[in-house]
């Protein structure tokens, strides 16, 4: 799995994995990191963006809608 690119602003120096670490951020930009972590660790824990969808309780096309949204890109190694 390789994760090509992650939006900065999102992303926390320290730690990668702290879904709490939302210092001087509104309450949109705390939401949009909250998810785009979420996110990423459910893509980076499953074989397809099918089963990364299904972790995350929602439909493959919500998937994909929200990580355009959010700037997410990201691809699985054959």
């Amino acid at each position: 799995m390789e994760i090509r690119n992650s939006p900065r602003k999102f992303r926390d120096e320290k730690s990668d994995n702290n879904l709490l670490s939302t210092n001087n951020l509104n309450l949109k930009e705390a939401m949009a990191q909250f998810e785009s972590q979420m996110i990423l660790n459910a893509l980076q824990s499953s074989q397809s963006l099918r089963k990364a969808a299904i972790k995350l309780d929602i439909d493959h096309a919500n998937l994909i809608r929200r990580m355009k949204h959010l700037g997410i890109q990201f691809s699985y190694k054959r």
